[in-house]
């Protein structure tokens, strides 16, 4: 009987490959001027989002807020002083936690580089301020480029100017290396780097297009010329080939435009050059990621020339530039949308994270499939494209300097009663292996479902709705059959974690 029963679930999951991936819409309110900033994905499915909260004067707050893979708000805290700390960047570390970074304002005037290392509860572990005083500092990314060590970069007041930044920080939020570029442009609090996975990173902001450094300083390339007035983001594409994402306002189409461009390995030759215009709107690019089979996959914001709305769009270009599809994701009745951070999911969808609304916000997530689908507010987005043009540009050196370690402001973290509105989700089973699926069976089930996990030791056992909702928690050995019997038919997830909190397995099952 047992044999019939996975020789079925085989059969189904192969019948459901084909269905969507999960997707859903999300708004969580406060006092309505959040926005978010980035967004991690967690082992067991769930979202991690990192966002700002303005309060009144310099004061802001950090709000960091976890989500179930279906939109459901599992936790919210707050992380502030009564100055300014305002989110820019975050990335997940070896151990499970996160690091949190950005900028601390201790007056009108004087911004420092805010780098903390928080918890899975969201719990401060440290908390680092640097900079000069008197000078704007900025972080802008962040990344773990090694376990316990971790690469900052932004904008940093060297020697009385602003330079674009790059710091290695160790597991205790101490600088371990540091250098600094050299710049005649326009002082901008945007300067970054990102990180090319291959041991160096490529400056944005900048005005040339590609300037590629490692994590010693070496500049490895610096063209002189560029396809914008500024880059916002870098990625390399199979075969070592640089991709850039830049802002342009010159050459045809007229107005402000979103640029593609992607050389080959050596960085010397343009394979592919495209521009992205928005009728009416200035076309802003935020991240640009591979679509896994040679094209790109671009997140852009429209801002509007007549009301100053923003409208977050995502977009697909071929390997050539060629663009294949555009779509928006304003929920219904908002006077807007906006996208500043984009990551692909496990399941082979996107997720992307910002703001709804205008004047007045509330932090927006989409979770969306690999054809850029959602089950709600998905519409097509109209771009005109054309060729980009190349200017000359100022190439850039490398400079050194030692940042001064501040007093850190310890913060106070408080937990967040956030309004959590999910405006749809649909969950799909195709991004589940079979080999994944049959570790749960029978699936779907009627009134009890086995799992193959085999240990010796008390566990928690938990199943969430799609809403993110606790149905079901048990503590003590592994059953050999967990009752379903009194669930609703549906869709849930069930998760097996140990008395640490590691997750020992999790899947989603149907319950007929």
């Amino acid at each position: 009987m047992n044999r019939i029963l996975l020789i079925a679930c085989v059969l189904l999951l192969k019948s459901l490959a084909l269905q969507a991936q999960n997707t859903f819409q999300v708004k969580l309110s406060g006092n309505g001027s959040e926005e978010a900033v980035a967004v991690t994905e967690l082992p067991n499915g769930n979202f991690v989002v990192l966002s700002s909260k303005y309060v009144s004067g310099i004061d802001m707050d950090i709000v960091i807020s976890e989500i179930t893979f279906a939109g459901g708000l599992v936790k919210s805290k707050t992380f502030g002083t009564t100055n300014g700390e305002l989110a820019k960047a975050m990335c997940r570390t070896y151990d499970g936690n996160f690091i949190i970074a950005g900028s601390y304002f201790s007056s009108t005037s004087d911004y420092d580089l805010l780098v903390a290392k928080i918890d899975t509860d969201f719990n401060t572990i440290w908390v680092k301020h640097l900079g000069t005083i008197g000078g704007n500092d900025y972080v802008n990314s962040v990344y773990e480029i090694s376990q316990g060590r971790y690469a900052i970069t932004g904008t940093t007041a060297i020697g009385g100017s602003a330079k674009p930044s790059f710091m290695i920080l160790d597991d205790s939020g101490t600088i371990a290396k540091e250098y600094h570029l050299n710049t005649n442009q326009f002082a901008s609090p945007n300067f970054k780097a990102v990180y090319l996975n291959n041991g160096t990173f490529a400056f944005c902001n900048l005005t040339n297009s590609l300037c590629i450094v490692d994590t010693n300083g070496t500049i490895i390339k610096n063209n002189s010329t560029n396809f914008g007035i500024y880059t916002s983001d870098a990625m390399l594409m199979p075969g070592n080939k640089p991709s850039l994402l830049a802002y342009s306002d010159y050459g045809s189409i007229q107005g402000g435009t979103t640029s593609l461009n992607t050389f080959d390995s050596t960085g010397n030759t343009v394979v592919a050059s495209k521009k992205f215009k928005s009728s009416g709107n200035d076309f802003i690019p935020v991240k640009i990621l591979s679509d896994n089979s040679g094209g790109y996959i671009i997140a852009a914001n429209a801002l509007s020339l007549s009301n100053g709305n923003y409208t977050g769009v995502i977009f697909r270009a071929d390997s050539t530039g060629l663009l294949q599809w555009a779509k928006k994701y304003t929920p219904t009745g908002s006077a807007g949308s906006k996208i500043n951070d984009l990551k692909r999911t496990a399941d082979g969808g996107f997720i992307a994270v910002g703001s709804e609304g205008g004047t007045s916000t509330t932090i927006l997530v989409t979770k969306i499939d690999s054809l850029g689908l959602v089950q709600c507010n998905t519409s097509g987005f109209t771009l005109a494209t054309a060729s980009a043009t190349t200017n000359s540009a100022t190439q850039h050196s490398y400079n050194g300097g030692n940042t001064p370690i501040l007093t850190a402001i310890n913060p106070t973290l408080t937990s967040l009663t956030t309004g959590s509105t999910v405006l749809c989700t649909t969950i799909g089973v195709q991004e589940n292996t079979i080999s994944e699926a049959l570790h749960l069976f029978p699936n779907p089930g009627q009134n009890f479902i086995s799992t193959t996990l085999k240990i010796n030791t008390e566990v928690y056992t938990t199943i969430y709705s799609t809403e993110g909702k606790i149905v079901s928690k048990s503590f003590g050995n592994i059953r050999p059959q967990i009752d379903i019997s009194r669930l609703p038919s549906g869709l849930y997830l069930y998760e097996i974690k140990s008395q640490d909190g590691k997750i020992l397995q999790h899947n989603k099952f149907i319950k007929e």
